[in-house]
């Protein structure tokens, strides 16, 4: 059984863990496209990647000015785009949450 990107074996320490879903969070606000919005799955794997190498970054403190620098820029070229599937991802949690 393969394990999920955020296997507690990975963490030695709780700030550890912490510093991950600090990053996590931080990264998937602004990008926050999904599956459904690449044609090509080959694209969207790229794009995957790229989210998952933002969070590595910053999360080892490796080039954090850039990371952040990157994440300002995405947010202020597509900030309604942003938004729109912020408010689509709330819309969806809640249905799920009332169908629990």
């Amino acid at each position: 059984k393969r394990e999920g990107l955020m296997s507690r074996n990975r963490f030695t320490a709780p700030e550890e863990l912490e510093d991950e879903l600090r990053a996590r969070t931080a990264v998937l606000d602004v990008f926050n496209r999904t599956r459904e919005d690449f044609a090509d799955p080959a694209a969207y794997a790229a794009y995957a990647d790229h989210v998952e190498d933002l969070i590595f970054r910053l999360v080892w403190e490796r080039d954090r000015e850039g990371v952040n620098a990157e994440l300002e820029a995405e947010r202020a070229q597509h900030s309604a785009e942003i938004s729109m599937r912020a408010s689509q991802h709330i819309v969806q949690a809640n249905a799920l949450e009332h169908r629990a």
